[in-house]
């Protein structure tokens, strides 16, 4: 959700965080996180994701997708793209 809404406030690269999205504490709550990472955190997280790991980030998206989906009876996959 933090790289997410990070691209939606228009945050070019991590650094960019530190001031458009860290500071952003009650959008941090309403997506039931206490604050958004910094920029360190954010690399940290993105520097040990390995295979496993986005294995595991994908089966989420998936459960989430499928939790929060308005097109359950559809059979065929759908494609949610974030520009």
């Amino acid at each position: 959700m933090t790289l997410i809404s990070s691209m939606s406030v228009g945050c070019e690269s991590t650094k960019d965080t530190n001031e458009r999205l860290h500071p952003e504490k009650v959008v941090a709550n309403i997506l039931g996180m206490e604050k958004f990472p910094d920029q360190s955190q954010i690399n940290h997280f993105l520097q040990v994701m390995d295979e496993e790991s986005i294995k595991q980030l994908r089966q989420i998206h998936h459960e989430i997708f499928i939790k929060h989906s308005n097109n359950l009876s559809y059979n065929e996959e759908i494609v949610v793209d974030f520009d």
